[in-house]
């Protein structure tokens, strides 16, 4: 089982990875560690934090994904992907002024779905179902 990100290409050789190689790899809780370890640990000084955050905050790729259903008043700095073989990826941080960051990977892989507008509503309507088991709702 693969338990750390590994990256053998760069972009966009990288999203054609074959079914079962360990080249160009990674899984959910390795990424959401990195994000974490990137936008709230010590690896990075405060305004480079800052910077990446304002980064992955602005990212407008990925609007059809968790920020479509991200309820008001939360705010989301999030990094997606998507390869070959019906594949979708989103690592995000989620908090508001109240909550402390909540952390979410969805990857999926080898899915019979072929275009990026059914992939990103699969995205969405699990970020829907994780938002609501960790009451990330709109203040009342």
């Amino acid at each position: 089982m693969i338990k750390k990100t590994r990256l053998d290409h760069f972009e966009p050789k990288l999203n054609y990875v074959e079914k079962g190689a360990l080249n160009d790899t990674t899984t959910p809780i390795a990424m959401m560690n990195t994000i974490k370890k990137l936008l709230t640990g010590n690896v990075l000084d405060s305004e480079n934090k800052a910077q990446l955050q304002l980064w992955m905050t602005n990212n407008m790729v990925s609007d059809d994904l968790a920020r479509a259903v991200l309820p008001r008043g939360w705010k989301i700095a999030d990094r997606s992907g998507g390869g070959v073989n019906g594949s979708r990826t989103l690592t995000a941080m989620v908090w508001n002024e109240h909550q402390q960051p909540l952390f979410i990977g969805i990857f999926i892989a080898n899915s019979k779905l072929k275009t990026l507008p059914e992939l990103n509503r699969v995205v969405a309507s699990i970020s829907a179902k994780i938002f609501n088991k960790y009451n990330i709702v709109e203040p009342h």
